[in-house]
């Protein structure tokens, strides 16, 4: 089991313990966050988006954001701005809780797609971290970025 993740799943419980309510980026139906919410299900609101973001309605002054390890740095940011504004008092972990190989990873895409003329991104479909690569290589340029699972899957071009 990943340190991260558990140490994710230790604060949602601590959290939960003092009586927040705990609104948990990550992704619907990702295996990591089912589990988080797992810990807590009563105190943990799964959200993926702004809008779901916006549409809560949690009346608790003891709110806390806590985030899937393998969310999109880009992400996490937007996310975090956003919910501050929303609930003042938000209470989030003085590190983000975000997987530093992920975070790193993207870090190198967000420097490399731009000087390239087609970035590929290997992995899986499914993978949280591979759907984060992709997303940040395309916001960060205009050249064609592909992803694939293996090499067979490449275009002849």
């Amino acid at each position: 089991v990943c340190p991260l993740v558990t140490k994710v799943h230790h604060e949602v419980k601590t959290r939960a313990n003092k009586g927040f309510e705990i609104i948990y980026i990550g992704h619907h139906g990702h295996d990591e966050a089912l589990g988080t919410k797992a810990v807590a299900p009563e105190n943990v609101k799964l959200i993926e988006t702004i809008a779901e973001l916006e549409d809560l309605t949690i009346e608790s002054e003891s709110v806390a954001l806590i985030a899937q390890t393998t969310l999109a740095l880009d992400e996490w940011r937007e996310m975090a701005d956003r919910a501050s504004e929303l609930y003042p008092s938000l209470w989030m972990p003085g590190k983000s809780d975000l997987c530093f190989a992920t975070t790193n990873r993207q870090s190198a895409i967000r420097h490399l797609a731009p000087l390239a003329q087609t970035t590929i991104i290997i992995g899986s479909q499914n993978s949280s971290n591979t759907i984060a690569l992709e997303k940040v290589a395309k916001k960060v340029t205009d050249a064609r970025v592909l992803r694939v699972n293996s090499a067979s899957e490449l275009p002849d071009d």
